[in-house]
């Protein structure tokens, strides 16, 4: 697809709502998560490209070292037991989102999930290499302009955080 022929706009910040505004003609793509993206094909959509991404790790300063490794401990034992059975874990996927009066979502069986798109990894900086192709591609578009680097791990390593962690 060629660059001049997307338009970006403004979308809501959940998954759910921005398949409600795809299926309303509010926009004509987006990006979803499990289980939305299961919920758009049963409905007719179609996928255009996929990808995983590393997490939404994020503490602010106030986090302490002992904490942020405990977390840490948490989501490696947490991705061990997923990778281990994944077919267990499916099921949260349409759990969490019928709790939250997502009607929509109910219509999903867990065997409409495909286990493929769960990919759960331990928690790690995100490659330098990747971090900087990012932030070069959002800057691209006009975004981020007031970032002059992605991170500062991205050019000294691990932070102090992540090897308190490790």
């Amino acid at each position: 697809m060629p660059r001049e022929t997307v338009k970006l706009c403004s979308a809501p910040s959940l998954s759910g709502l921005r398949l409600k505004a795809l299926l309303a003609g509010d926009v004509e793509a987006t990006t979803l998560t499990e289980p939305h993206i299961s919920l758009a094909e049963k409905v007719g959509c179609r996928i255009v490209c996929s990808s995983f991404y590393h997490g939404t790790e994020v503490a602010s300063d106030r986090v302490d070292g002992e904490t942020y490794g405990a977390f840490n401990r948490a989501v490696r034992e947490a991705v061990k037991r997923i990778n281990a059975n994944k077919s267990a874990y499916m099921h949260y996927f349409i759990d969490c989102h019928v709790q939250r009066g997502e009607t929509d979502v109910a219509l999903l069986k867990v065997s409409d999930l495909r286990e493929s798109r769960l990919v759960v990894t331990d928690p790690s900086p995100i490659p330098a290499e990747e971090l900087q192709r990012t932030a070069d591609w959002l800057k691209s578009w006009g975004m981020l302009e007031k970032t002059g680097t992605p991170a500062v791990s991205s050019t000294r390593g691990p932070t102090l955080r992540h090897i308190a962690a490790e």
